[in-house]
């Protein structure tokens, strides 16, 4: 059967479905007849051992598991290469229970030619397979589709399952998937970034990680101060991400990526903000003194960046004004006190709850607010 003719019988039978929803049809009168004119529709004879029913897929206890049907390409091999699981139209086939039922069946095939499963009532047609683990059905579909208001792309996706096709898509089903899970994750990430937003699940798994080392629950305090950071962090996380798929996207490999620029900051030696910030080296940073152009040197107090951000903001506002100028343009002033603003200049409030990249990337745009050339800021670094 060729493409036109496909979409030609497709397109009868998806007729056929709107008239059948709202009635009370059967499970044995759904496999009748919507079931097993779509599995001949895609190349299978229903009266031959390519399509066997009540196809045996393991034992539980004294039962036979029975799925409805098993798809064979070949007859001489013992292995199906689809196996389909039918409810009675209107069915919830969302239900756990119901998905899980063929999880068992899918598991009981013992199969490891065996990587498609599809649950249907007949209109909706669930595709499951075992991208995670093989023989184990994943929990969630990778393509699903409604028979009685398929769409022409669709039906030319379901003609990738005709009896003369279904074998190679199967090979490469997890190939497929896992750049569906990409695109779904670059979305992510992209609608992320738009927002502003940490999603849900990172925040989730931030409490749950802090709630098992402290062994107590969360106070609204510690949640406060946690969320700028794990913000900082996401974003990081979506900026270098974000990048990576670029490359993909473009044929680039991670080896054809441009270099890391040379890291500069190394203890016991002196380097500019500008330079450290270049340079990218940010872990483990320890500051025993900076200079700001003509100033005289000023010792940092416990060696921290927290310290050395602080000192600096206060020794631009004593110059120049720097807050009283450009204070609420900074991200990370506030003359309203907040919990989680953790140092004051005169009536302003600077938040330090950042790490260590974050806050050399806002002292560096606090020395530009005030007219200073970043080169001019040299630091002492030391050892940690």
């Amino acid at each position: 059967m060729d493409m036109a003719d496909f979409k030609t019988a497709v397109e009868e039978l998806s007729q056929n479905c709107r008239q059948y929803l709202g009635t009370n049809l059967g499970e044995k009168e759904t496999e009748n007849w919507l079931i097993e004119p779509l599995i001949a529709d895609l190349g299978f004879n229903i009266h031959s051992p390519e399509v066997v029913p009540e196809y045996k897929a393991g034992v539980r206890g004294d039962y036979d598991h029975m799925v409805d049907y098993a798809l064979f390409t070949d007859i001489k091999d013992p292995s199906p290469v689809a196996i389909i699981e039918c409810k009675a139209l209107g069915t919830n086939i969302s239900k756990n229970d119901i998905r899980m039922q063929l999880r068992q069946y899918f598991q009981g095939t013992e199969s490891e030619h065996t990587h498609i499963a599809i649950l249907t009532d007949g209109n909706r047609f669930l595709f499951f397979t075992d991208s995670e683990k093989d023989n184990l059905m994943d929990t969630d579909p990778y393509w699903e589709f409604e028979l009685s208001d398929i769409s022409r792309e669709e039906m030319e996706e379901m003609a990738a399952y005709c009896k003369d096709k279904i074998g190679n898509t199967a090979s490469h089903l997890k190939e497929k998937i896992a750049k569906l899970k990409e695109r779904e994750f670059a979305k992510e990430l992209k609608e992320s970034l738009d927002r502003s937003s940490i999603p849900s699940w990172l925040v989730e798994a931030t409490e749950n990680e802090l709630k098992n080392r402290l062994n107590r629950r969360l106070t609204l305090r510690v949640k406060q101060k946690l969320e700028p950071e794990v913000r900082d962090i996401w974003k990081e996380i979506c900026r270098t991400r974000t990048c990576e798929i670029k490359n993909e996207d473009r044929g680039q490999s991670a080896d054809d990526s441009p270099a890391p620029e040379p890291e500069t900051a190394k203890a016991d030696s002196t380097v500019t903000l500008a330079a450290l910030v270049k340079s990218g080296n940010f872990s483990n940073i320890r500051i025993e003194s900076y200079k700001l152009g003509k100033d005289s040197e000023v010792a940092v107090k416990n060696k921290n960046v927290s310290s050395f951000m602080v000192g600096c903001i206060s020794a631009l506002e004593r110059e120049n004004g720097l807050l009283s100028k450009f204070g609420s343009e900074l991200p990370f002033v506030s003359e309203e006190k907040r919990k989680f603003f953790n140092h004051s200049v005169g009536k302003w409030y600077i938040s330090t709850n950042y790490n260590n990249k974050q806050k050399m990337s806002y002292l560096l745009e606090a020395l530009k607010k005030a007219g200073k050339n970043p080169e001019e800021l040299q630091i002492k670094l030391c050892t940690a």
